[in-house]
């Protein structure tokens, strides 16, 4: 397997969260400089996403070698339904009564991920297309790239808990000895002691 050797996007998004009008609007799209004309690079890409899509879990009949090069307008936006909610599940919460559509998926990648490139709406008309197909490409690897990088902050969050948690076991374990060795004089001390120790529980 390919190690994903292209650059990153040169522009990363600035929220997650809900993207005021005006923020949309000031919204710059840059020309997309990436060699996706180029079949080689299109192989890196496609075997960057495939490879995150495995290891992830994404499961599909489909999602086999050379799928890449004749993708399904369904599967393509299977797979962003996929990547966004590895990214950000809120992303996705659709309003009563209401499916989420092709058009509703690019624009939550444009206005609340901020992709930087554009995406002509007629190129979800024909995602397999050898005229459009290289810029939805290039829109997967990016989100990927979104996905493994949100995994990652995750990874480090969970890093400093587990140890910010051992920490704080050990001070209560020395703590309850103290208590239990008749030091407790006092309501409070007692009633932390009952708080550290449902930490130790947890």
């Amino acid at each position: 397997m390919a190690t994903n050797t292209f650059e990153r996007s040169p522009q990363r998004r600035l929220t997650r969260g809900k993207t005021s009008h005006s923020a949309r609007e000031e919204t710059v799209r840059i020309k997309d400089d990436r060699p996706l004309r180029s079949k080689s690079y299109r192989r890196l890409c496609a075997e960057y996403v495939q490879a995150y899509l495995s290891k992830k879990g994404y499961r599909s009949e489909r999602m086999k070698p050379g799928w890449f090069d004749s993708p399904s307008t369904k599967e393509f936006f299977s797979i962003c339904e996929f990547l966004l909610e590895r990214i950000d599940s809120n992303l996705l919460v659709p309003a009563p009564h209401k499916t989420s559509t092709p058009e509703d998926l690019i624009s939550i990648v444009r206005t609340k991920l901020l992709y930087p490139y554009d995406v002509p709406k007629s190129a979800l008309a024909s995602v397999g297309a050898i005229t459009t197909w290289p810029a939805l490409l290039g829109l997967l690897s990016w989100l990927v790239e979104e996905a493994d990088e949100t995994d990652r902050m995750k990874e480090r969050v969970n890093s400093i808990s587990d140890a910010t948690r051992a920490r704080e076991k050990a001070l209560g374990t020395a703590y309850t000895a103290w208590v239990q060795a008749g030091q407790a004089q006092t309501l409070e001390e007692t009633a932390m002691l009952d708080k550290i120790e449902g930490l130790i529980r947890a």
